[in-house]
């Protein structure tokens, strides 16, 4: 099922450019609810697309980061906790 969205939108996406690229982008075509829409809006939607994919891939490696900080923090107090304990 995703394998056909993929190459649908592939293709979508692969003729919007090449119209935008000849200077054709002004034109518009027809979608399947009988809307107008522009060959610029959909590279640019598609843009907007994958600026958001990498920013959200980015900000999920920074909360990663910012885990493992924790879990090195958090596992030093452990130890100093139990050797609390030990000594007492």
């Amino acid at each position: 099922m995703i394998s056909v969205v993929v190459l649908g939108c592939t293709g979508l996406l692969l003729r919007a450019w090449l119209e935008v690229s000849r200077g054709h982008g002004a034109e518009v075509y027809p979608n399947v609810y009988g809307m107008w829409i522009h060959w610029t809006t959909v590279v640019t939607l598609a843009a907007a697309l994958l600026l958001a994919f990498i920013g959200a891939l980015g900000l999920r490696g920074w909360q990663r980061r910012d885990d493992r900080a924790i879990e090195r923090l958090s596992a030093g107090t452990r130890e100093k906790d139990r050797e609390g304990e030990v000594s007492r």
